[in-house]
């Protein structure tokens, strides 16, 4: 489903951490929202997944307002997976994921309880064989990996994720967007690293301070120019097949000087 966003303007205290920001993310799409930090990425997703009083804005997701929604009616269409998803040690991976059935169960569930989707959620995540695995045995990026099954337990419609890969190895991080970028649903994802951005999203949002830099298609968006305006980097974009590969020139970093106040 499209998710639309009108007019969205954030403030925490005196500080306008976002101002008027409009954007849409086409349905089915792997959109990133990419920026400099500070320029209000983690905040944006926060509102969408759970929209807030300190915000002004109307969020849609099809026809749907979301800030009109109960808490659990949201849960049904939109998951958010967090840069720091924590869980407690004394739980199992299966119990991580069955916490993404709670908005569809009814009162209290304290013991497991068969569900097709869990098992469904653990293939599509890679994590079928870790069921019974304890959670402190997990690496970084089975953990990550599970959380991604606990937000496709919920079945969504929208999938948000905030820096989803920040703390995976080389390996895990192109394992994950590959799993992301296969989901029969909309994805919209922060992300720093330009170069799998340009390699597996094919929409972008592009953030700087507070407002909406640029969007639209990666390969129409993610020029040499607007890297440079936005990052204050030199980089070289081209387009290989689907997708963009973008170099930064790190030799240049200190002959740049960077626009970006």
């Amino acid at each position: 489903m499209r998710l639309r966003i009108v007019d969205m303007s954030v403030k925490y205290g005196a500080v306008e951490v976002l101002r008027d920001v409009s954007l849409e993310v086409p349905s089915g799409s792997f959109t990133a929202l990419i920026g400099p930090n500070g320029s209000g990425k983690s905040t944006l997703l926060h509102q969408i997944a759970e929209p807030s009083r300190r915000a002004t804005s109307r969020i849609q997701l099809a026809d749907l307002d979301l800030s009109r929604l109960t808490a659990r009616e949201r849960a049904r269409r939109v998951a958010f997976v967090e840069q720091e998803s924590v869980s407690g040690h004394d739980v199992t991976v299966r119990d991580v994921i069955e916490l993404g059935r709670t908005p569809w169960r009814r009162g209290l569930h304290f013991e497991p309880v068969a569900d097709p989707v869990v098992d469904d959620a653990a293939r599509t995540a890679g994590v079928d064989d870790l069921l019974d695995r304890p959670w402190q045995d997990l690496s970084g990026g089975e953990r990550q990996r599970a959380h991604l099954a606990r937000a496709l337990a919920q079945e969504p419609t929208l999938l948000v994720l905030d820096e989803p890969t920040n703390h995976l190895d080389v390996r895990h991080q192109i394992d994950f967007l590959d799993r992301v970028r296969r989901l029969p649903m909309t994805v919209f994802a922060a992300m720093h690293d330009l170069a799998l951005v340009g390699a597996f999203c094919d929409h972008v949002v592009v953030l700087h301070e507070g407002q909406v830099a640029a969007a639209g298609r990666t390969a129409d968006v993610l020029t040499s120019q607007l890297i440079h305006e936005v990052f204050g980097v030199a980089a070289t974009v081209r387009s290989v097949g689907d997708a963009v590969r973008i170099e930064v020139d790190f030799r240049a970093m200190n002959a740049v000087e960077s626009p970006v106040r």
